[in-house]
């Protein structure tokens, strides 16, 4: 009798131990896709960046009332992979915020990136899925001058979660924690 209960409590041990296994590597898996950036989602070419800054600012020269910036649009797919950089470079965050607009309201972040270094726009594979999905909404991003280098600012238009988390919880901002974590500018460290 000892030996047969012994048997099942292995079988029903065995089995759970699976379970419990396969659960936490679902659990990753879908935690890695929500809050761990690397996918390379774009290559910054500073110097490419400078140079189109360098004659914004000499129009500048002519109309002061120009902010010099460099907004590009890319399509999902294009200079997309795995990453190893996007793990092990440094990253300087300024604000994620929600950017007012007559029309549509998007989640932006801003980071940080110094001069002189190389740069690449990291994402979660949820965004990076969704970039690849949507074909219509191109990946969009500014560069601003600073006095010390660039600031980028990731644009998200992603409006819709917005309004869904006013309806779900009546707080506009229920979903920033997990929006701000979606993509990151990353630069070679010194």
């Amino acid at each position: 009798m000892n030996i047969i209960f012994i048997k099942i409590f292995g079988k029903i041990k065995n089995k759970l131990f699976l379970q419990i296994l396969l659960s936490g590597s679902i659990f990753l898996i879908i935690l890695s896709a929500i809050f761990i950036n690397f996918i390379r989602a774009r290559i910054l070419d500073t110097d490419e960046i400078a140079m189109r800054l360098e004659k914004l600012t000499e129009k500048k020269i002519l109309q002061p009332n120009i902010n010099p910036k460099v907004v590009i649009q890319r399509g999902g797919k294009q200079e997309s992979g795995l990453d190893t950089r996007c793990l092990s470079w440094s990253s300087y965050p300024v604000v994620s915020k929600w950017e007012q607009d007559s029309q549509d309201n998007d989640f932006v972040i801003d980071y940080y990136l110094p001069p002189n270094k190389k740069a690449i726009i990291c994402t979660t594979p949820l965004l990076a899925a969704a970039l690849a999905q949507d074909v219509d909404k191109p990946f969009v991003y500014e560069v601003y001058p600073t006095d010390y280098g660039f600031q980028v600012r990731i644009i998200l238009g992603v409006s819709d979660i917005q309004k869904t988390c006013k309806r779900l919880t009546d707080n506009m901002n229920c979903m920033n924690w997990i929006l701000k974590r979606q993509a990151t500018v990353r630069y070679e460290p010194d």
